[in-house]
């Protein structure tokens, strides 16, 4: 049975289908005259497109591209990135559809909140060291060819590590060294997921911008900075009642002068 959708958006060249029932699906030109999708799952800022379900007939590229502009642009996350580069944590396999199906039915993704205890922490993830510094920062180090070492800059995003580009190289001399040391690190379990960052797309399609997400180094709050957030936004929430009452009770006494001045100008008139 074929789904209907009930809204169709724009995102860079893929349609984003929302179904009545609110599942997702992409769909994406290939070949020659040639359409492709698969379904889409939202995991807190990231839409997750899933793998391709199947091929149809459709519009030559330069068609399909020109048919998109009819769709307002997807606003629902601020990235997205294909499930299928993103690795389980715990297992260090690829994420299943059963489990993003699993995982997508949450109200919101889990948020990245480690706690640190003053002091500088480093864990393995896979063929990376990510170090943790008494600040907070985050970065990667790995290994390159045959004995170069290089490192980076990490963003964490609804509960998914990315490792960024290679930024420089790292001062260690020796891989075999550095290998020895990576084999002894406690293993990486502050997110549930991680990925290489070159797989995460913003959604914004403002051509002055990069291509790819600009991957600055990844900060823990102190307990100090995360307390101060909590209380400011338990703060909001209790005020915005307050404030939305005032604004609207501002919004109709100017309303009601505007009138009355309109029927004062009317029997003027008259």
């Amino acid at each position: 049975m074929q789904m209907i959708p009930q809204n169709r958006y724009r995102l860079n060249e893929y349609q984003i289908s929302k179904m009545a029932d609110g599942r997702l699906w992409w769909n994406s030109h290939t070949g020659f005259a040639i359409q492709i999708g698969g379904p889409c799952y939202i995991y807190g800022n990231v839409l997750l497109m899933g793998d391709r379900r199947g091929e149809e007939n459709g519009f030559m590229k330069s068609e399909f591209l020109d048919y998109l502009k009819n769709f307002p642009l997807w606003n629902g996350t601020r990235y997205y990135c294909f499930s299928s580069a993103i690795m389980d944590t715990a297992t260090g396999g690829h994420l299943s559809e059963e489990r993003l199906q699993r995982l997508t039915r949450l109200p919101t993704a889990p948020d990245f909140d480690a706690i640190v205890d003053g002091k500088a922490e480093t864990f393995k993830l896979g063929k990376y060291q990510i170090s943790i510094s008494i600040e907070g920062d985050i970065k990667w180090k790995s290994y390159s060819g045959i004995s170069q070492i290089i490192e980076g800059s990490v963003l964490i995003e609804s509960d998914i590590l990315f490792i960024g580009p290679k930024l420089c190289d790292a001062p260690e001399k020796s891989k075999r060294e550095f290998i020895h040391t990576l084999q002894s690190l406690p293993k990486w379990n502050r997110t549930t997921f991680w990925c290489r960052s070159l797989a995460l797309q913003p959604v914004s399609t403002d051509k002055k911008r990069s291509a790819h997400v600009v991957v600055k180094s990844a900060k823990i709050l102190q307990p100090a900075e995360r307390e101060f957030r909590n209380h400011q936004r338990k703060f909001v929430q209790e005020m915005w009642p307050h404030v939305t009452d005032v604004s609207a009770k501002w919004a109709s006494r100017i309303r009601t002068k505007w009138i009355e001045k309109k029927k004062a100008f009317r029997n003027k008139i008259d």
